[in-house]
């Protein structure tokens, strides 16, 4: 069964990856139905690029900038096709990526499919195979979409450089929240979203055939993994579990997780940094010993009077050792 399908590709400043993020989708067969560009940058280098792709649609959301929920709503307000697919700016699409996308929609409970990212670093797609975007018992949230378990796989939640979901439920949830925080690194409104879509009885599956390269463009701002990134994980998390389970047994466990995990990681990073401590201070008041050693038995005297550096003397002050005369041609025997 052929399905309409609308990419809408949320992007800040990076209109390089924009235009090869565009040249992949546009070369999908069959092609999308329908791609929109919603694009926060703080200048018009996007819109130029765009305006190269005339089937593409091209919307300014000012108030898009670090806040991609509501940049996904601009999107989703303007879609037309049955299945809306999410590509990141910094996903580049496979030969058939659309293809195998779709054809994971044949059955009627399936809500939403998400597809491999890699990340083309060695071994990633074995890495994870149990655990592809996961929610654990406690709380922990695993991604591995890298991974390639070999065929269909159910999961709790996607990666947002390559997802995708029925358009009918999308409309039954009224689309992203967007009270979410995060500065230039959201986190976790994919997830959310999942976690909501599987709460009015719909499965997501992860299809390892349909795939893109996800290179990680520049941030508008900040860095990636900083602790603007952490500290919006730790906020963000227990606000999405606590609105969709309430104060329910993972709430509780994820509690218990995140705060075991946090301490302990600070008690392991404090015996880390004892231990950079004891050596460069160890390292360092052994230097300045062994120095001043040498300082009083050699006095600053730059000549080296080891029996090696006497041996080396004598061999280098004998006559140099220089090739014969090369006879000219007149002489030549």
């Amino acid at each position: 069964m052929e399905r309409t399908a609308s990419i809408l590709i949320v992007t800040v400043n990076r209109p390089d990856h924009v235009r090869r993020c565009l040249e992949q989708a546009l070369g999908q067969t069959p092609q999308p139905d329908q791609v929109v560009v919603i694009d926060a940058s703080d200048n018009d280098q996007t819109k130029m690029v765009v305006s190269q792709f005339p089937s593409v649609e091209y919307i300014y959301n000012p108030s898009g900038r670090g806040n991609t929920p509501n940049s996904r709503n601009a999107g989703l307000r303007v879609a037309k096709g049955e299945i809306i697919v999410f590509l990141d700016d910094d996903a580049f699409a496979h030969p058939g990526w659309l293809k195998n996308l779709l054809a994971t929609y044949d059955e009627p409970n399936v809500g939403a499919v998400a597809g491999r990212a890699l990340d083309l670093k060695p071994g990633e797609d074995q890495r994870g195979l149990d655990e592809i975007g996961k929610v654990m018992p406690n709380g922990r949230i695993t991604g591995f979409f890298a991974a390639d378990p070999g065929g269909y796989v159910e999961v709790d939640h996607m990666l947002g450089a390559n997802m995708s979901f029925r358009r009918d439920v999308m409309a039954q949830l009224g689309g992203f929240r967007d009270d979410t925080p995060g500065g230039s690194s959201i986190v976790c409104e994919e997830t959310e979203m999942c976690l909501r879509v599987k709460q009015v009885g719909y499965r997501i599956l992860f299809n390892p055939k349909s795939v893109v390269d996800h290179i990680p463009g520049p941030l508008f701002a900040g860095r990636r993994l900083d602790y603007r990134w952490e500290f919006n994980k730790c906020r963000n998390q227990p606000v999405m579990f606590i609105r969709i389970y309430g104060f329910g047994p993972l709430v509780f466990k994820y509690a218990f997780y995140i705060f075991g995990k946090t301490f302990w990681d600070f008690g392991r990073r404090i015996f880390e940094a004892f231990r950079y401590l004891s050596y460069c201070v160890a390292g360092s008041v052994i230097g300045f010993f062994v120095g001043t050693v040498y300082l009083l038995k050699e006095r600053r005297n730059p000549i080296r009077n080891t029996p090696g550096g006497e041996e080396i003397r004598k061999l280098l002050s004998a006559a140099p050792v220089t090739s014969p005369p090369v006879p000219s041609d007149g002489n030549a025997e």
